[in-house]
């Protein structure tokens, strides 16, 4: 067999890779084996050579073996084929998928010097941003953060435990500034932030991003946060995810119950999280230097959604008080075809009695008319006795039947819809 030390197979686009390889002769007899490794990109072989290494019995050989990644202009998949062979006949094979990242994509941020503050006493954000043509104003302090400031960047390790914990990042936020926070030792807590979310000292390797969708992904896959270049390290103190206030991107640790990037929307503003490695590694893995521009982009751009909502209810159910509890705002409205008729409401939720439902499928025009402007209708509690009239409203014929003890889970990697994420802008 012939082994690879290193498990990071995300490469960038022109960059040279050094693979740590050990041959074992792990049979009852001593020879001459042809190991050989092959670089495929793109369905073409790129690079590769074959040796031949002589072991004894039970013997193994280090190798080291150097390659350049081709260039590329958009993410390519290929693989990395280890192969081992005596007397003519193939005895071990490995194939490991690659994939390499091209250029950036992300739009460079519009944004004069004075937006930009930067807090990076390391450096490394300093020279991406240089690199990435990005203007900015450098800080050494959250208290020299100016009031033109729109787009905050701290580096890895800027924060001392008080500034940790210090409301000023909150405040920063809620004015309308978006601030991204890079892998600290000491990460934002308490009245820092505006979720309940609680650092730990845990330190990974395999992290899995939520929502491939989001801007933050751009241009990367899953099996990007599996294992990173060096010593492989993901994320380092991680946040215990958050029940309020946050919406995790990355999630990580025992059971998935904790978060390596997460966002908190504050006001008009918004603070990033991100306790993956990337500061760390900014100066030379691919996947760092490509979720750091995602993230530049994404802050740049971003502008909170709110959808107007109406909640067709009865005060009285708990359904209603639920909803009231978790902090919705929203209109109370007489009907649905009320909330829908004013033009004011993009969201309309409603009770699914047999008599709304029935009302709605009469009405199939006004529903089309609304959802075709964007609108959506959230239907609670549908019945059986409700479901020919829903059926005739969405045009499918559905099935219910009773729900009992049963045991139900949901997904690891959940559907975004499921994961509470607010909208922004492209």
């Amino acid at each position: 067999a012939v082994l690879c030390r290193e498990w990071n197979w995300t490469f960038g686009s022109a960059h040279t890779v050094t693979r740590r390889l050990k041959v074992f002769n792990n049979t009852h007899l001593a020879g001459d084996i042809a190991v050989g490794w092959q670089l495929h990109v793109g369905g073409a072989k790129v690079a590769g050579e074959e040796k031949m290494v002589s072991l004894p019995a039970g013997g193994a050989q280090e190798l080291s073996v150097q390659f350049t990644v081709p260039a590329t202009t958009s993410r390519t998949e290929g693989e990395f084929i280890l192969t081992c062979a005596r007397d003519g006949n193939e005895v071990f094979r490995e194939v490991k998928p690659v994939a390499v990242l091209g250029p950036s994509t992300a739009p460079k941020p519009g944004l004069p010097r004075e937006a930009v503050a930067v807090l990076d006493p390391q450096g490394a954000v300093r020279a991406r941003l240089g690199a990435m043509g990005i203007a900015f104003t450098e800080v050494d302090s959250p208290a020299a953060i100016g009031p033109e400031a729109t787009l905050i960047i701290v580096g890895r390790d800027a924060l001392s435990p008080r500034e940790a914990t210090d409301p000023v990042w909150v405040a920063l936020a809620s004015r309308g500034a978006r601030v991204l926070v890079l892998d600290q030792q000491n990460p934002l807590r308490y009245l820092a932030v505006p979720a309940d979310c609680t650092p730990t000292d845990f330190v990974g390797r395999v992290a899995f991003a939520e929502n491939l969708d989001h801007p933050a992904f751009a241009g990367l896959g899953q099996q990007d946060f599996f294992t990173w270049s060096g010593d492989h390290v993901v994320y380092r103190n991680a946040y215990r995810k958050a029940t309020r206030g946050a919406v995790s991107l990355v999630q990580c640790a025992e059971q998935l119950g904790c978060s390596a990037l997460l966002e908190c929307p504050v006001e008009d503003g918004l603070l990033v999280l991100c306790q993956l490695v990337v500061g760390e590694k900014l100066d030379g893995d691919p996947v760092a230097q490509r979720l750091f521009d995602n993230l530049v982009s994404y802050c740049a751009a971003y502008a909170p959604v709110r959808r107007s909502t109406a909640v067709v209810m009865s005060p009285d159910t708990p359904a209603y008080r639920m909803l009231a509890g978790s902090g919705l705002q929203f209109d109370e409205a007489p009907s649905v075809l009320a909330a829908m008729a004013d033009g004011k409401h993009d969201v309309i939720v409603f009770d699914a009695t047999p008599q709304s439902l029935d009302e709605l499928a009469g009405s199939a025009a006004a529903v089309r008319s609304f959802a075709e402007k964007g609108g959506w209708l959230m239907a609670w509690g549908l019945t059986p006795e409700g479901l020919g009239s829903f059926n005739r409203l969405v045009g499918v014929e559905h099935m219910i039947r009773p729900f009992e003890l049963e045991r139900v889970t949901l997904p690891a990697v959940r559907d975004p819809l499921l994961l509470g994420r607010r909208e922004a802008s492209p």
